[in-house]
């Protein structure tokens, strides 16, 4: 009867490791490859685009933590041209922030006068701008 039991218990903890590795964590999600809309169709028109000043762009939500962490790793192109400004970027930029709100399909983020909306569901971000009123969204990927 032990081994019974035994058998049972370690067939629902790998069945649980299994489906964690199929489907990933629901915890942690991660919006890469990003684009503007409706200015472009897909993401690879926009990184060879003119207008990319990212080499990446990427958010990710941790559900388990209550935060959003933000990675920017700017382009050679796009620093040089503020440094010929007068303006210095870091390469890399990695920023923290809590979640402000959130359910099964929207989680809500604000930075500074930066306010972000994702939609897990369509894979999209939509930004806004507090001081400016401007809106901006993106359509992403998901991993």
């Amino acid at each position: 009867m032990k081994k019974l039991l035994g058998i049972v218990v370690i067939s629902f903890m790998l069945t649980g490791i299994a489906r964690a590795f199929i489907f990933g964590s629901k915890d942690i999600i991660l919006f890469n490859e990003c684009y503007d809309l409706p200015k472009y169709n897909n993401y690879k028109t926009y990184k060879n685009s003119t207008d990319n000043s990212f080499d990446e762009w990427s958010v990710e939500i941790n559900l388990k933590k209550n935060t959003v962490t933000r990675t920017v790793i700017w382009t050679d192109k796009f620093i040089a041209a503020l440094q010929s400004r007068g303006t210095n970027l870091r390469k890399i930029e990695i920023e923290t922030f809590p979640i402000i709100s959130s359910n099964s399909r929207f989680v809500g983020a604000q930075v500074g006068e930066w306010e972000f909306t994702f939609d897990i569901k369509n894979k999209t971000i939509q930004t806004f701008h507090t001081k400016y009123k401007s809106i901006g969204n993106k359509k992403c990927s998901i991993d």
